[in-house]
């Protein structure tokens, strides 16, 4: 919800008119936006619909409100059936541009329909975007032939060119080993601090981007 939050203060601040759709209590969570962006931003609420023989907890509209692991398929069947309240939205306001997140893919279908662009935005980073690939290799037949093993997760998949760095369980144990106790890893403890300027280096960044993008292009074609 933050980076959502974050993502239409810095729109409102451009300029833009935003409408933040959610449900009333994820609503009321946020913080509200400073003074000055206030009339660039509308919160809507759609209420969540109650599940037959639901095992949610009564009012719970997000994972913090879920008592166990197992409630989490529930919630997200719930939101589910907001695919009609949105389109309802959609068609009485006729937004520019409609921008979901990766729990709601239903939603392209609204803008589909509506005929509106829709943009799907994500909070992870674009490494980490390329790296899982398309949602169809994240559940199912996909999975099975992407990710067969826990150690398909520990290089990088077929889709990825360049350096593999590749590496093993034996070997992640080595360096933290190394890094947390050992008298070899002083010098690595005291230049931790150089890991964000390696999370922030926009090169890098980029090139995972650029990565990104080309594997998208080639899905489409």
């Amino acid at each position: 919800m933050m980076p959502f939050y974050q993502l239409a203060i810095a729109l409102a601040d451009s300029g833009l008119h935003v409408s933040y759709i959610s449900t009333p209590k994820n609503t009321h969570r946020l913080p509200k936006p400073p003074q000055n962006l206030s009339p660039n931003i509308s919160f809507v609420s759609l209420p969540l619909p109650v599940l037959d023989s639901s095992p949610l907890p009564e009012g719970a509209e997000a994972t913090v409100d879920l008592i166990s692991d197992e409630q989490v398929p529930y919630l997200f069947k719930a939101f589910d059936l907001l695919q009609k309240p949105l389109e309802k939205f959609v068609v009485e306001h006729s937004p520019d541009w409609l921008i979901i997140d990766l729990f709601t893919p239903w939603a392209t279908d609204v803008g589909k329909d509506c005929g509106v662009p829709v943009l799907v935005f994500s909070p992870f980073s674009a490494a980490t975007c390329l790296f899982w690939g398309p949602p169809e290799y994240l559940t199912g037949d996909g999975q099975k032939r992407v990710r067969s093993s826990l150690e398909s997760l520990t290089s990088p998949p077929e889709w990825v060119t360049g350096d593999d760095g590749s590496f093993e369980r034996s070997d992640i144990a080595r360096a933290l080993r190394g890094a947390m106790v050992g008298k070899e890893g002083e010098g690595m403890r005291a230049r931790s601090r150089d890991v964000a300027a390696v999370v922030g280096d926009r090169e890098i960044h980029e090139g995972y981007i650029a990565g990104l993008v080309e594997f998208l292009k080639s899905r489409i074609n």
